[in-house]
């Protein structure tokens, strides 16, 4: 590239500057024009591409481009119908727990129901063992001596009946 060499004007040179745009304007109020321009090739520049080899290739959308145009069409699609799987879903499985709930309901309350009362029933059936089982100890505390003395006569006819089994005796008598 070759840049053009501006003289520098010396302060002594006198410029009017009141009539400088006024001159400006006479002159027909254009800059002349200059081409900055390398004669020279550049040996980086070589492999790059010109003006109208641009021009031509992105003025046309690039394959990549509608690959991923595509693909963001694709994906929003997808979330879309996803979306309305799901709301399509969850509408269903909230109708159908409305008759599940219906139909279920009064078998569920019957049962849970019937569990409580079987609860009461478990709960009164202990507590009338108790009493049972408390009223029996009372009997026993209170009999054991009969219950010892029953024993003992119980032994001693035993014996009894073992000694004239042992040595069998009958004695008749005339008595009046």
């Amino acid at each position: 590239m070759s840049f053009p060499i501006v003289l520098h004007r010396s302060s002594s040179q006198h410029r009017d500057t009141s009539s400088g745009l006024q001159r400006f304007l006479q002159q027909g109020g254009a800059i002349r024009p200059f081409e900055m321009t390398n004669t020279v090739p550049d040996p980086e520049a070589a492999g790059l591409m010109t003006n109208d080899q641009l021009v031509r290739k992105y003025e046309q959308p690039g394959r990549g481009v509608r690959i991923t145009s595509c693909a963001t069409v694709l994906a929003l699609l997808g979330a879309v119908a996803v979306s309305v799987a799901l709301v399509v879903t969850v509408y269903r499985i909230n109708s159908h727990m409305d008759a599940m709930r219906s139909s279920i309901g009064p078998h569920a309350e019957m049962l849970v129901n019937s569990t409580l009362q079987m609860v009461l029933d478990t709960r009164t059936t202990l507590h009338n063992l108790k009493q049972v089982s408390n009223a029996g100890s009372q009997i026993v505390d209170s009999n054991v001596p009969q219950i010892n003395s029953l024993t003992n006569n119980t032994v001693d006819i035993s014996s009894k009946i073992a000694a004239l089994l042992a040595h069998p005796e009958i004695k008749l008598s005339l008595a009046g």
